[in-house]
């Protein structure tokens, strides 16, 4: 898996992953919840009775070039492809590159993240920003500049257009910084 920790190989790498993944999506058929979030993304809005709009928002994006089974479904494997990235990106930052790799593979591995390549749900763009919060939340409280704070913010409030349990994550940080980091509470950013 040495090859793995250079960061080109591993981001040729997950687009392999999500290019095969891409490819099996076209066997499956379409799911009902995938059909709603399908039609919400024909009639855009600012949230919906059950869900926040992100899963709308990205099937809209990606489906601009048509409506067929491949396009739909990109939003999906995008928002994998990215997290396992971020994923990668945050353990090479907090461990090394080997740690990296081995994090990169567990993260591609999971169940959870071969479902997450297959069916669009709320889920795929919490995923992808959960991961991406976390790595410029990280970044931030690793003492970055304000360009990553204003990322962590950003990433956030896309997590929060995602599904609503993503309230958990700004709890979590809070308590986070009360228990290890009072300090950082004080600043500016």
């Amino acid at each position: 898996m040495k090859w793995l920790e250079r960061p080109r190989t591993a981001a040729w790498f997950v687009l392999a992953v999500s290019a095969l993944h891409a490819l099996y999506n076209l066997f499956l058929p379409l799911y009902p919840d995938e059909a709603y979030y399908w039609l919400w993304s024909r009639h855009l809005a600012l949230s919906y009775y059950d869900h926040p709009p992100m899963v709308a928002y990205l099937m809209r994006l990606f489906s601009l070039g048509g409506d067929n089974l491949l396009l739909v479904r990109l939003a999906t494997v995008v928002c994998m492809g990215v997290a396992a990235w971020f994923v990668y990106r945050l353990a090479g930052e907090m461990f090394g590159p080997r740690v990296a790799a081995l994090a990169l593979v567990l993260c591609l591995l999971l169940p959870g993240t071969n479902a997450g390549y297959s069916l669009v749900t709320p889920d795929s763009p919490l995923i992808m920003f959960w991961a991406v919060a976390l790595y410029y939340c990280w970044r931030a409280l690793s003492g970055g500049r304000g360009r990553d704070y204003l990322l962590a913010g950003l990433a956030w409030g896309a997590l929060l257009l995602s599904k609503y349990t993503a309230v958990l994550f700004l709890g979590f940080l809070l308590l986070f910084l009360l228990l290890r980091r009072p300090r950082l509470l004080l600043r500016k950013e």
